[in-house]
């Protein structure tokens, strides 16, 4: 799949945007029901290109996009709108519409 990386917007992500394309995923959708509601929920899990035991969780809540990692709880490393490059990232690939492994949590 060919994906123009030209903004600069995208430039943060780049590296992590041709390690998903072409090296193997690093973006799955998880998707399960709560135990104690039965309420679906989804999360994006990103994990690291540089250390393997790493990832981090990606939701979208009430069209507010939230982030575990660190950048993103202590606003050190996001972008004008508040965002981690984890969740610019899930949000590229959603808008490109590249397909994400889903992982059923059922």
């Amino acid at each position: 799949m060919c994906v123009s990386l030209s903004n600069g917007t995208v430039a943060s992500i780049a590296p992590m945007v041709e390690y998903h394309l072409k090296v193997k995923p690093i973006v799955y959708k998880y998707v399960g029901k709560d135990e104690n509601t039965g309420e679906s929920f989804e999360f994006f899990m990103v994990k690291s290109i540089k250390q393997d035991s790493k990832s981090y969780n990606v939701v979208n809540e009430n069209d507010e996009w939230v982030c575990d990692c660190p950048s993103f709880k202590f606003r050190s490393g996001t972008d004008v709108h508040g965002h981690c490059k984890h969740i610019r990232l899930v949000r590229f690939l959603l808008d490109k519409k590249v397909e994400i492994e889903v992982i059923s949590g059922d």
